[in-house]
């Protein structure tokens, strides 16, 4: 530095010493410098590889099965070529990891989309228990070599390293010096049922920055669990063929997002059928659907207001049409919020950056959880949504609840995020928030209101809850204490003795059986 200050620097090297220093020494984790030591070269195909459906592929990295080529239209057989959600896990005390990928396209870019994410790989490691950033592959060609990153510490490590969102791949290798070994990294039995979302452009990942940045990702890494990312750009349109191969995957959960695709004549036309395609394969996979995010000019451009509003409202007809028919495991996602509301999600008003990503991973994360909870209070409190056709005489839904971002079940409300959880007091909520494991309400209007709440604890006596409530309210509300849950029903003065009979006779049947459930 002390040269710096008192030599005299031409000003064309000055660009050139700042590029360097800048180069190298702040962004050292994906360079193309020579190799200093031997690199050994393993297909990733030996590795674990996760975010495919089917084996037989017609080629590697392929999202749909060859078969599909001849039951698909060309470009949802196109589209499947790409290599969206497919990431490899790994395991390795290397200090060094390198990477080189053969594209298939040389259109490595979008002109509102990065080549790193389109075209580039993403890696993440395991560190202090949650998954972390760590390098990026960015392309320059089809053919691409990489320093993902070096001069770590020797360390056995926990690695996953996500494939082109918007390009294909030939080949994938990961490099580490001959002298170091590299391992598969297998889930466990009890998660390797993936969550199979299918959708649109969105889903795919446009337009994130980097090939881990798609909220499916976020979710997969956050929830920990395998995901099947089976978005296809403006062709994400419940058609049956593709609901039949989705229904061929043994998941954890159906997520369907599709909206942004279809008008509402065709969300009207095809929302039924394919649920019920989904669901004659697999009774009891959890499907969800989902609405479409708001356009960020909605606001003010009335055409694409009238589209999100047509279109939900078709989505939410149709999902209580399979409530009145009986379909079972069948949930409801708004979109209203899923991009925030002050229009920074998004890099041209539908499709979202980063940002918009992250803030849709937050907005599903709870949703999720809820419906992928396994435990007795948690499907005890899913036990509680009453279905729309035993609802007592008269009795009707209150639409517009919750305003929180929650589940929707049977027109209900669930949550297992303790940022949504309230009691009936502030008081009450401040006492028992950090006990509350989950939450479950619906509001019900037949000549008043009439409203089902219950509440999930851990370490608390329930007794004791049923007692605050009654010291704080008298006898205002009918409560049950079950094991580590809290019911409460209440009504108003115009609410009818035979419907909150109806109600009542309906509690004590579930409360029964979860009595009695060992």
């Amino acid at each position: 530095m002390k040269m710096l200050l008192t030599e005299k620097w031409s000003p064309l090297l000055i660009p050139a010493f700042f590029a360097t220093v800048i180069g190298t020494a702040c962004f050292p984790q994906a360079t193309d410098g020579q190799e200093k030591t031997e690199i050994r070269w393993h297909d990733v195909r030996e590795l674990t590889m996760e975010g495919q459906g089917w084996s037989e592929t017609k080629s590697p990295y392929d999202r749909l099965p060859a078969r599909a080529e001849e039951l698909v239209r060309p470009p949802v057989w196109r589209l499947s070529q790409h290599s969206a959600g497919l990431c490899v896990r790994f395991k390795t005390a290397s200090p060094q990891i390198r990477a080189r990928w053969t594209l298939t396209s040389e259109t490595l870019a979008m002109n509102h989309m990065p080549a790193t994410g389109v075209s580039g790989l993403d890696l993440y490691v395991q560190s202090e228990d949650q998954w972390r950033w760590l390098a990026t592959g960015r392309p320059s060609a089809k053919e691409n070599t990489a320093t993902l990153v070096q001069n770590l510490s020797p360390q056995l490590r926990e690695y996953c390293l996500y494939l082109p969102l918007y390009n294909g791949v030939s080949s994938v290798e990961i490099g580490v010096p001959a002298d170091q070994a590299i391992e598969k990294l297998p889930r466990s039995d009890d998660t390797k049922k993936p969550i199979v979302f299918w959708g649109t452009s969105i889903t795919q990942g446009g337009c994130a920055s980097r090939t881990g940045m798609v909220h499916t990702a976020i979710l997969g890494r956050r929830l920990d669990l395998p995901v099947i990312n089976l978005g296809f750009s403006g062709n994400g349109r419940m058609e049956p063929e593709v609901a039949k191969l989705i229904a061929e995957i043994d998941a954890a959960l159906y997520v369907v997002d599709c909206l942004p695709n279809l008008n509402h004549q065709q969300v009207a036309e095809r929302t039924v059928p394919l649920v019920k395609i989904l669901r004659e394969a697999r009774p009891e996979t959890p499907i969800l659907l989902v609405e479409d995010r708001s356009y960020s000019s909605a606001f003010l451009v009335d055409s694409l207001k009238r589209r999100n509003r047509s279109s939900r409202k078709a989505l939410r007809e149709a999902y209580q049409q399979l409530l009145r028919d009986g379909v079972s495991s069948i949930y409801y996602l708004t979109g209203d919020g899923q991009l925030g509301d002050d229009n920074l999600g998004t890099v041209d008003g539908s499709h979202p950056t980063d940002l918009g990503f992250l803030r849709m991973a937050d907005f599903f994360e709870p949703v999720l959880a809820s419906i992928l909870n396994d435990s007795p209070g948690a499907k005890f409190l899913q036990s509680l949504s009453i279905p729309l056709h035993q609802l007592p005489a008269g009795c009707k839904v209150v639409e517009g609840v919750p305003e929180v971002p929650m589940i929707r079940v049977h027109n209900r409300a669930l949550s297992l995020d303790p940022q949504t959880f309230f009691f009936m007091s502030a008081k009450l909520t401040d006492k028992y928030r950090d006990e509350m494991r989950g939450m479950y309400f619906s509001v019900y209007r037949e000549q008043g209101e009439l409203g089902l709440f219950a509440w999930q604890f851990e370490g608390i006596d329930t007794e004791r809850v049923c007692d605050d409530i009654r010291e704080e309210f008298g006898n205002r509300f009918e409560l049950w204490a079950v094991k580590d849950c809290v019911v409460c029903l209440w009504r108003d003065q115009g609410t009818t003795d035979d419907c909150m009979a109806g109600f009542r006779k309906f509690v004590n049947g579930q409360v029964s059986e979860y009595q009695a459930a060992r």
